[in-house]
């Protein structure tokens, strides 16, 4: 509790609550559309967890995502 309060000392904010979910399409699902009105992404691609490159990432959310991927994929960086 001290350490966050230091945080919110420095930094100025508390930041958000986030949860992920991993999710799977079944075999027959409807395609995912991306590109329905209003678009919620200017732009996409879909890649293997893998390819995902954390210096695409703002440095302040490397750890919760370096996190999701060990997770999530077994993926160690």
């Amino acid at each position: 509790e001290e350490v966050r309060a230091k945080k919110i000392r420095k930094h100025g904010f508390h930041g958000q609550a986030q949860t992920y979910y991993l999710c799977q399409l079944r075999p027959g699902a409807p395609e995912v559309n991306v590109n329905q009105r209003p678009r919620e992404f200017s732009a996409y691609r879909w890649i293997e967890p893998a390819e995902f490159d954390l210096d695409w990432l703002p440095v302040f959310k490397r750890d919760v995502y370096r996190q999701v991927r060990r997770d999530f994929f077994g993926i160690q960086l």
